[in-house]
């Protein structure tokens, strides 16, 4: 697994998407706050509540911490090491409800 400041330009997502239903993972330097990226998720609405504990009609998918209770279950998909102790990490889920 690879760094997150090793990301090639191109890994970079632009945050809003006309995708039905996205996922995604950003990870901050926990000394300095800096925003070091975003992966996409391929995660469903349902795991988002049930790895983060939301009630069904919970309408916040956005800005989730991510705990060591979930770490295990989002490593399996994404590309970089998720290391807590180094970086905060934040889980993004959005739907388009048009």
């Amino acid at each position: 697994m690879s760094n997150w400041k090793d990301l090639p330009a191109e890994f970079f997502l632009e945050w809003f998407s006309t995708e039905i239903g996205i996922g995604s993972i950003q990870p901050l330097e926990k000394l300095t706050d800096e925003f070091v990226g975003q992966e996409k998720l391929a995660i469903t609405e349902a795991q988002v509540r049930e790895w983060f504990f939301l009630q069904p009609d919970d309408p916040e998918l956005d800005g989730l911490i991510v705990r060591a209770s979930q770490r295990e279950q989002l490593q399996k998909l994404v590309k970089h090491q998720i290391d807590l102790n180094h970086y905060d990490y934040f889980v993004a889920y959005m739907i388009d409800n048009t």
